[in-house]
């Protein structure tokens, strides 16, 4: 069944600060033309572009110091990490994939979702447990890092969940998604098997979708596997904590290190016995 076309759109993603403010000159010094407050001659268009340039110019740099003075947000380790998403999401979608649908199993029943800015496959990072035919999750023994099975106090083997091996096609598709009148952005993931192979229209197999966290996810996966949707989102959190702190303790180190005067004598010494053999790098004496 064919998707409904619709007309492309331009696309204004990604337009930096300085093509903004000369638009905005532009539309400035044309509306006081076609208001009458300029006088229609070479030298007023000159003189009228400079000081509205200048005015604009000031106003944004205005703008800035006040942002400067806002009180930074603590540090989100989602928002982070979603922004990073959505920068990668943007960077890397190709030119002719454009739209998503929503549809059901027959194919009868669509709805389109919006405009595609950016698209992004992600790895899982969380496995689920391997379930029998009772859907009961099964138990494995417990082994260390040689193999050999753990035991506990009494000498009962330690049993746990045996869970499903990963490999590179476990994941979820993301897609930034631009809807309505104002462009609002909204990011959209869904797990590999219920999206489309990537083309011009792309489609998730289901009718509807839900929020979680900063998402929105199928309601069939939400559904099936609430749980590995959580520990997936719980995985990505500690995983960008743990990059934003040791970021800051690397900081910290190097500040506390410059700052001891041993440490700067040994690393003077240092230098001094590379320069004394000749270097040790590419272009220095072996």
């Amino acid at each position: 069944m064919e998707l409904p076309n619709e007309n492309n759109k331009p696309n204004t993603q990604g337009i930096g600060i300085v093509p903004k403010l000369i638009a905005l000159v532009g539309a400035i010094v044309l509306g006081l033309f076609a208001l009458g407050g300029f006088q229609f001659n070479i030298s007023s268009i000159i003189n009228s572009v400079l000081m509205i340039s200048v005015a604009v110019f000031l106003f944004y740099l205005a703008w800035l110091g006040i942002q400067s003075l806002r009180k930074q947000k603590p540090f989100s380790p989602m928002e982070s990490l979603t922004n990073k998403y959505i920068r990668i999401a943007e960077m890397s979608k190709p030119d002719n994939v454009k739209e998503l649908f929503l549809r059901g199993d027959d194919m009868r029943l669509f709805s389109r979702l919006g405009k595609i800015t950016g698209i992004l496959f992600i790895p899982y990072l969380a496995s689920v447990p391997v379930l029998d035919e009772n859907n009961n999750p099964v138990l494995i023994d417990k082994r260390n890092k040689f193999g050999a099975i753990e035991k506990d106090e009494y000498g009962k083997p330690i049993l746990i969940q045996k869970m499903k091996t990963m490999t590179e096609k476990n994941g979820d598709w993301l897609f930034i998604v631009k809807k309505g009148i104002m462009d609002e952005k909204i990011l959209i993931r869904a797990h590999h098997e219920l999206v489309s192979t990537v083309s011009e229209k792309m489609w998730i197999n289901d009718v509807n979708v839900v929020p979680i966290g900063e998402y929105y996810y199928p309601a069939k996966q939400w559904q099936e596997n609430i749980k590995r949707v959580q520990a997936q989102h719980q995985a990505e959190a500690v995983i960008e904590t743990h990059a934003h702190f040791l970021d800051l303790i690397s900081t910290i180190t190097e500040t506390t290190l410059s700052a001891d005067p041993n440490y700067l004598r040994m690393m003077f010494a240092n230098n001094e016995a590379l320069s004394d053999r000749g270097g040790v790098g590419l272009g220095g004496n072996r």
